[in-house]
């Protein structure tokens, strides 16, 4: 049960970390949780942690080991989720695990063009 997504696709851990329930989050992966489970959007639980600029969130799913490389079906990673909202303790954190900030997205924009797109 702790991996079988809702209707919108969505795994307990996914719905955790988009709210910042970091001892749910902890709890759930205690007891297996899928930490690279993706949604129909290939998003993972630290894509919308990243996202959502929830560093403790992002820093206990990269202590667990979730991947800074996974991509969404737009190619977009979780650095350039959280670029795209400008949460620079989040970029700090993912950079520090091995992100990179050349990689570009499906439309050819890397974190960095998209941080200053975004305002």
């Amino acid at each position: 049960m702790l991996n079988v997504p809702c209707n919108s696709g969505h795994t307990p851990l996914y719905g955790a970390a988009w709210e910042n329930h970091v001892e749910a989050v902890r709890v759930l992966l205690d007891f297996g949780a899928d930490l690279h489970a993706m949604n129909e959007n290939k998003w993972t639980a630290l894509h919308v942690a990243a996202f959502n600029g929830h560093p403790a969130t992002v820093s206990l799913l990269l202590s667990r080991g979730a991947s800074v490389h996974t991509r969404s079906t737009t190619g977009r990673s979780p650095l350039g989720s959280t670029a795209q909202e400008g949460h620079v303790e989040v970029l700090r954190l993912l950079l520090q695990h091995g992100a990179v900030a050349s990689q570009t997205d499906n439309d050819g924009e890397t974190p960095l063009y998209t941080a200053a797109n975004s305002g």
